[in-house]
């Protein structure tokens, strides 16, 4: 039975939207086009000093503020990265482990989220990879795999290859069981799906795929109740009081926020960029966006099994999110084929092409990408 699903926000509102069905979310979004202005406002200020420092704090706390309420904690424990890869180098390298303590962490996990902490091997920390094809809701090949010298347990809450969306209150509890920290890649969740930041002891997320912001700029959320202090690894002017707070230039009394974890300056252009996102994001309702996402995307793992695809995505929406994946030989030449033959954007690399949904989708969206798949594969 097809399904009639309007867009949640309008396609008008974004750009590029006029002649693609845009299922690529995974990879980025399409600009919203009072972006564009937003961007704009902050070349404006950039060269009026102080004179632009105010509205620049208030951007700033508006932006905490609606990351922590995507995340799911208190603005107070949001950090403002460069990109997730940093954001995750801090957590890595600011954790206090020890030689003969061990990390798990998945074979197909990206490798943002893993090699900071493949690196930590020097330090003499194991590393413990395990197969997502041992893949199950109750999170068995984790909970194998942990013991009492487990440390940190890092997942992506939706893994970017597969589409999988992990059970957190599973690995919440097998983390628990080890004592161990959980870090949390919640790319491909955040702005989909709601990220439990509370189940967490690091969320990490990307902000130009489902957040409707760009490269260039990431959020860490820290979450205190779980984690109350926490030295910075990575650190500069913007992490400390100044030292004559002090009077010795030696010792750093660290920022009572998760501010400590920012080394420097934010990255002004992409913060004004993500704000503006942010904003969009939140006025349509999470709680709506999630349904909507699903919805679509419980209609494109239904298309995708009726084409007889290997799929690579569980059915059960309890473990997907936005994206549904599926295995193919040539996945590059099957996303320039659609494309350039019938205007459907996808994501295909890594042996599988990836199809995202999100809140400027419909079911017309779905139809034409069933009909493009059926074409090229099967015409």
């Amino acid at each position: 039975m097809t399904v009639s699903i309007p867009a949640l926000g309008a396609k008008a509102d974004f750009l590029g939207l006029e002649e693609v069905a845009h299922l690529a979310a995974g990879g980025e979004t399409p600009p919203l086009r009072s972006q564009g202005a937003a961007m704009l406002r902050w070349v404006e200020l950039k060269g009026r000093g102080p004179a632009g420092g105010a509205e620049r704090a208030a951007v700033t706390t508006r932006l905490r503020g609606r990351a922590a309420a995507l995340l799911g904690v208190s603005p107070e424990e949001i950090a403002i990265a460069s990109s997730a890869a940093e954001a995750v180098s801090q957590v890595a390298l600011s954790l206090d482990l020890q030689p003969g303590d061990n990390v798990i962490v998945q074979d197909v996990e990206f490798r943002s989220a893993s090699l900071p902490f493949v690196g930590l091997r020097r330090r003499g920390v194991e590393v413990r990879v395990i197969p997502h094809a041992a893949w199950t809701p109750a999170e068995t090949a984790f909970a194998q795999a942990a013991d009492a010298r487990t440390r940190v347990i890092v997942t992506s809450q939706v893994n970017y290859l597969t589409g999988i969306h992990h059970n957190l209150e599973a690995l919440r509890a097998i983390a628990d069981r080890s004592g161990a920290l959980l870090v949390v890649d919640a790319t491909h969740a955040a702005g989909a799906i709601a990220v439990p930041g509370r189940l967490c002891d690091f969320a990490i997320t990307a902000t130009y795929k489902w957040q409707l912001g760009c490269q260039g700029i990431a959020l860490l959320a820290w979450n205190r109740e779980r984690v109350p202090e926490l030295e910075p690894a990575i650190c500069g002017w913007r992490s400390a009081d100044d030292w004559q707070s002090t009077g010795n230039p030696l010792e750093a009394v660290w920022k009572p926020t998760a501010e400590r974890l920012e080394p420097g300056n934010p990255p002004w252009g992409p913060l004004f960029y993500l704000e503006e996102g942010l904003g969009y994001l939140l006025a349509c309702g999470l709680e709506r966006v999630q349904a909507h996402v699903l919805a679509l995307s419980d209609e494109v793992n239904r298309r995708l099994r009726q084409l007889e695809l290997e799929v690579a995505t569980p059915a059960d929406r309890r473990y997907r999110a936005g994206n549904n994946c599926f295995w193919t030989a040539d996945p590059e030449g099957l996303a320039d084929r659609l494309l350039r033959e019938h205007g459907v954007l996808v994501s295909g690399y890594s042996g599988r092409v990836r199809i995202s949904t999100h809140l400027y989708n419909d079911s017309a969206d779905i139809e034409r990408l069933a009909g493009a798949l059926a074409a090229v594969m099967h015409g």
